[in-house]
């Protein structure tokens, strides 16, 4: 009886030994597999079957197989029914669905207000129109024309002399052939020429305007003429040219003292690649004076290569005086303006001449102010001399008023 007292109590003692140990290790406590394996394999492969004794989880998944920890594991139900035991960080949080995937990598797509997939634009600056009209950088501007203005004969209106050559024209180089010297430097031809016809420090000589835009010898002597202007073009004579800017009249570049053909063509490559860039006649070439000859102020300078007298000027003043521009259409198309008249180049029915135009103003029976009647009263036309003022007939007086202030009708 004594040895049956020992036995149970030994019995009773292992029992309560091991109730207290299971308690311990709570009640997800995996004892190792019969098979000897002491943890999933870190390549993926799944846990020992039901009979190696491993909890499966509540969603029936495997375990995962990146697991660190050695021996037994502990495994904590999923709530959410997801086998994921990893997640890094998200931008965007992770949908509530369940996900088989154990590790996430970091993503940065920010929203979309448009539902584009792209997550980068780039900046474009467009400010707004006040009308829905075009940028003004389209508009090709006008600014100042490198002729220099003439003497004004009393009225608001300051002839410029013929501008009817627009930007773009490209200097071309002509072979002199002459030796005889007029003029033995430079300052024999500026005490030569009329004051007037100095602006500011530069020779500005305007020409009668059928002279158009290239090589002419004028009594005798040769020059180019841009413009309206004509300059010294004298292969054995010496020129000192300058590259102005009729902006603010500052020299851009002052060229050598040389042969006056060389310098001349120097500078007009010049004047009109930087005139062509900017859509403006603005550059122009012409001889720098020596200081004791400039001129202070332009009021004496004279536009026109007419010959503009006292008693001419004030004809000129008079006849203008409270003129509209129809009011000079009118007088002008019926009786004419002493050797300046209008004529209709645009037939009987309404026809339009090569230009569009229906309205001629002519000098004695050359066209003003180009002489192959391109300026004329349409208003494309008539706008290359700042002429597009109304309908033909005010274009037409517009021209017109322009040959009178010159100096050509009177």
């Amino acid at each position: 009886m004594k040895k049956i007292a020992i036995v149970c109590s030994a019995v009773y003692l292992l029992t309560m030994s091991a109730e207290i140990s299971a308690q311990t290790r709570g009640p997800h406590y995996n004892p190792p597999s019969s098979s000897g394996s002491s943890h999933p394999s870190s390549s993926g492969s799944s846990h020992p079957s039901s009979s190696g004794s491993s909890h499966p989880s509540s969603s029936g998944s495997s375990h995962p197989s990146s697991s660190s920890t050695h021996g037994p594991s502990y495994h904590p139900p999923s709530s959410s029914g997801s086998s994921s035991s990893t997640h890094t960080t998200h931008y965007n949080p992770p949908s509530s669905s369940g996900s088989s995937s154990s590790t996430h990598t970091t993503h940065y797509n920010p929203p979309s207000s448009s539902g584009s997939s792209s997550s980068t634009h780039t900046t474009h600056y467009n400010p707004p129109s006040s009308s829905g009209s075009t940028p003004s950088t389209s508009t090709t501007p006008h600014g100042p024309r490198y002729n220099p203005p003439g003497t004004s004969v009393g009225t608001s209106h300051v002839p410029h002399g013929p501008r009817y050559n627009p930007p773009g024209n490209i200097h071309t180089p002509v072979l002199v052939h002459t030796t005889v010297i007029h003029f033995g430097g430079p300052r024999d031809y500026y005490s030569s020429i009329n004051s007037h016809y100095i602006y500011y420090r530069w020779v500005q000589y305007p020409v009668q305007y059928w002279y158009t835009d290239g090589y002419w010898e004028m009594d005798g002597y040769p020059y180019y003429v841009n413009r309206g202007y004509r300059y010294r073009y004298n292969p054995v004579e010496m020129c000192q040219y300058e590259l102005v800017d009729a902006e603010n009249n500052s020299t851009i570049k002052a060229y050598p003292l040389q042969a006056c053909t060389t310098a001349y063509d120097q500078c007009a490559v010049e004047r009109d690649t930087m005139n062509r860039t900017i859509g403006l006649e603005r550059y122009f070439c012409a001889e720098a004076v020596d200081a004791d000859l400039a001129q202070t102020q332009n009021t004496d300078y004279q536009g026109s290569a007419v010959e503009m007298t006292e008693a001419k000027r004030a004809a000129i003043a008079s006849y203008l005086e409270d003129m509209s521009y129809k009011d000079i259409f009118h007088d002008a198309f019926n009786n004419g303006v002493g050797t300046c008249s209008i004529t209709n180049v645009g037939g009987m029915f309404g026809n339009r001449n090569a230009y569009n135009c229906k309205y001629q103003v002519n000098v004695g029976t050359k066209a003003y102010p180009a002489v192959n009647g391109s300026v004329c009263s349409d208003d494309a036309q008539a706008a290359q001399v700042d002429c597009s003022v109304g309908n033909e007939k005010e274009n037409a007086g517009c021209i017109l008023k322009q040959a009178i202030e010159s100096g050509y009708c009177h």
